[in-house]
């Protein structure tokens, strides 16, 4: 029974020895739709097999700043952008209302892949119609 105790111990310490987390690499830059600032938009990162984590970043004044792990990425880009309507989603509650306006093809269909290394900190997106 002594000697179950610091067994015990041992294996839970060498519980929290697992594999090493990834390095996280630090990725910033400009994105651009028609040449003009993406001014409210996010930036998603999925690793590329699908079976990794996803980074986000909010698009704010056509830049976004994230970190991120390394390898091959898919990258979707949304942006949005205000109508001019008045909507109330909560009665009482009047809001100016937002639409998703970049085609599919930069977010839910996109095909637009990165590779995240050591070497990369500042990638640019410039999408067009």
């Amino acid at each position: 029974m002594k000697l179950l105790l610091p067994i015990g111990l041992i294996l839970l310490a060498c519980a929290a020895c697992g594999p090493s987390q990834a390095p996280m690499y630090h990725l910033q830059g400009e994105i651009s739709y028609n040449g003009v600032p993406l001014q409210n938009g996010e930036l998603l990162l999925q690793d590329a097999d699908g079976v990794g984590a996803s980074f986000h970043s909010v698009v704010t004044d056509g830049r976004y700043d994230l970190k991120t792990s390394p390898g091959e990425k898919l990258v979707q880009i949304k942006g949005y952008r205000k109508t001019g309507r008045i909507v109330e989603p909560n009665p009482g509650e009047p809001v100016e209302e937002i639409e998703s306006f970049l085609s599919k093809k930069f977010n839910d269909k996109s095909a637009m892949k990165i590779t995240v290394n050591a070497d990369r900190d500042d990638l640019d997106f410039h999408l067009a119609k």
